[in-house]
């Protein structure tokens, strides 16, 4: 188990700090020279409970951007996340399993519901590596998936099984309305 810990460490220390450079709370309250590691321990730990519940909150991509940012991030229990989310629109939910199951994150909206320019959603290190299934909320009822070989399929309405070539390596997401 400390391997796999360790490996979870590794694989999560750039995002907690990618996370933090974009001012994303993780939220911890860190005061030690120390945070990395401890949010890094922190984020590893969480990842590896199961049907772990956690919350991106995105803005719309801005005009000569290629994603969405991520404006908030969090992971924890439902009644933690709820202030998080009050008045967002929900826009998607992610899966580590198919048929809407497993451990998830709920992709929130800072600026609303899809429009026809939609959010475009940049997986994280541990999502990439995760994702089978998901929902589509808020109007957004189109979505475009993209694997790690840069390989797009369209889907329209909820998703529940992804596909051999795209379980597991969806690094980028767009949903739009109709």
């Amino acid at each position: 188990m400390k391997l796999i810990m360790n490996s979870w460490k590794i694989a999560v220390m750039p995002l907690v700090l990618a996370l933090t450079a974009l001012g994303c709370s993780n939220g911890l309250d860190s005061e030690s020279s120390n945070e990395s590691a401890e949010d890094a321990d922190h984020a590893a730990e969480a990842l590896s409970s199961k049907d772990q519940h956690c919350v991106l909150v995105v803005e719309k991509v801005e005009p000569g951007e290629d994603a969405s940012r991520v404006v908030e991030s969090k992971c924890g229990t439902d009644a933690e996340l709820r202030s998080m989310v009050a008045a967002r629109a929900r826009i998607m939910i992610w899966y580590s399993d198919k048929n809407h199951k497993g451990s998830w994150t709920e992709v929130f909206g800072k600026d609303g519901p899809c429009d026809r320019a939609g959010y475009t959603i940049s997986t994280d290190v541990i999502w990439q590596n995760r994702i089978s299934s998901y929902r589509v909320d808020s109007n957004c009822w189109n979505s475009r998936i993209w694997n790690l070989g840069n390989t797009a399929q369209d889907f329209a309405g909820h998703v529940p099984y992804v596909g051999n070539g795209y379980n597991d390596q969806v690094t980028k997401f767009k949903v739009w309305s109709q």
